[in-house]
């Protein structure tokens, strides 16, 4: 997809060499765009229909992930671990919206996906495929399936929001930015804490390994990472784990990355 190149060379009882060639040239500073601040949602604006969610993941950590990220906004959701228990669940709760998971045993999500468009009258509801995969012939078989729209795993707490509000007209409540005058006196603030010079400060494998989890919102081992962050930089590490705490691992990866 990249225009490289895979090649093996193998001798019995020696073993093998695999070779990955990719044509990249060196970027510049100057070209990378600046990060767009997005404001936090803090939840629903009020005088709004029920909004009702559907989690579909045969992982219970991504179930959990998710609905957490959702319920905190004001969402009401339920939960389906595989295909057949989603559709069960479409029946008896009608939700305006659903996020399936693809690859799951007993019935994977095309196929769940497929019955339920096929049933579905007196409601449509809108189907989200929550996929890994980014090659454009697994895209094109998943649209067949009747999706209507791809959320990419890892994904971005804004992109996830953004991708409600496009279904069903959702509006949001956005927190508004303290002035510095509203801290409390010896409390700082996360931009206080975290800075350039204490993030370089870190060993850099514990920084890799920071960033690795925040990337697969592993919430388990980030949460092991900050442990050893502690005893290294106690108010550090209380910067990062309040982000996490919060669900933002999109500013928590702007200032690991």
């Amino acid at each position: 997809m990249l225009g490289g190149d895979l090649t093996v060379s193998s001798q019995v009882g020696k073993g093998s060499v695999f070779r990955v060639t990719i044509p990249i040239i060196e970027g510049q500073r100057k070209d990378v765009p600046e990060r767009v601040i997005h404001r936090q949602i803090s939840g629903l604006v009020k005088d709004q229909p029920e909004f009702r969610l559907l989690v579909v993941d045969d992982e219970q950590t991504n179930r959990m992930l998710l609905s957490s990220m959702l319920t905190m906004i004001g969402f009401n959701v339920r939960e389906a671990n595989d295909g057949r228990q989603a559709i069960a669940v479409w029946r008896e709760w009608a939700p305006h919206l659903i996020f399936m998971d693809i690859s799951m045993p007993v019935m994977d999500g095309k196929e769940a996906t497929r019955r339920i468009k096929s049933m579905e009258a007196k409601q449509e509801t809108v189907i989200i495929a929550v996929t890994a995969s980014v090659l454009e012939q697994d895209r094109e078989d998943i649209l067949s399936a009747g999706v209507d729209d791809f959320l990419p795993k890892p994904f971005r707490e804004q992109e996830l929001f953004e991708m409600i509000q496009s279904a069903l007209g959702v509006r949001y409540d956005y927190e508004e930015e303290e002035p510095a005058s509203n801290i409390e006196a010896g409390e700082e603030s996360d931009e206080t804490v975290l800075t350039p010079e204490s993030m370089a400060s870190l060993d850099p494998d514990l920084l890799k390994q920071l960033r690795s989890a925040t990337t697969a919102a592993d919430m388990d081992l980030i949460d092991g990472l900050i442990n050893q962050i502690e005893d290294q930089n106690p108010k550090l590490a209380k910067g990062l784990r309040d982000l996490a705490d919060r669900f933002e691992y999109e500013k928590l990866e702007n200032w690991i990355i």
